[in-house]
């Protein structure tokens, strides 16, 4: 049986493109509910532990440093002390701050080279497949296809399409679902994480200067 004879406005390097971005999206394992991986916790349990600990002995320091209240003598909390006793207090809470905040630093940059080291491979393979889409969304929308399965049937001819297009359509469905729907959220994702980062290291420099100042 012959294929189909075409009917869409292509050039031949056009037809050459699309059939390798066809090829392409049918030998993928991409599917929608595998793009909520970007979005996971990627911290661990003993990581986001050492994290709670550091801001709130950092929140701590800075709010008493602020209202301009002795660190060594916070009623309130249980804390009174005075005199060799003050210094010594002041020396184990420096220890006990920049350990911890070191431990986190550490634990920290452990958990994000595994979480990058997991996903790096799947991020690439999304970053081709959106400049593959582009190109199928140029197409259609400059109307020379009305949709991918119009393309699909054009240069592949409906007899070859057999079997071949539900998978090509379901990553292309992916694909335009994170353009449209998450690629903004991943943005915001990675901003936030950068600026809670930022703050954390922020406010234990600034508090670790604030005891040595006592």
């Amino acid at each position: 049986m012959s294929r189909a004879p075409r009917t869409l406005d292509l050039s031949d390097d056009e037809v050459k493109v699309a059939q390798e971005v066809f090829q392409k999206f049918n030998q993928s394992n991409l599917e929608a509910k595998r793009l909520f991986d970007l979005f996971k916790e990627w911290q661990t349990l003993k990581t986001r532990s050492l994290k709670r600990f550091v801001l709130s002995l950092s929140f701590l320091l800075t709010i008493s440093w602020l209202i301009n209240v002795d660190i060594t003598d916070i009623k309130p909390l249980g804390i009174n002390v005075s005199g060799a006793d003050e210094t010594l207090f002041l020396i184990s809470l420096l220890i006990i701050h920049v350990v911890t905040f070191i431990y986190y630093r550490v634990q920290r940059s452990i958990d994000l080279n595994v979480n990058e080291a997991e996903i790096s491979l799947f991020e690439e393979e999304l970053s081709q497949f959106i400049e593959l889409s582009d190109f199928i969304d140029e197409i259609i929308k400059e109307g020379r296809a009305k949709s991918l399965r119009d393309l699909m049937n054009d240069v592949h001819g409906s007899i070859r399409l057999s079997g071949r297009m539900p998978k090509v359509q379901d990553v292309y469905n992916a694909v335009i679902f994170f353009k449209n729907r998450l690629r903004q959220e991943q943005a915001k994702k990675k901003w936030t994480e950068k600026i809670e980062t930022i703050s954390i290291y922020a406010l234990s420099i600034a508090d670790i200067s604030i005891i040595i100042s006592f």
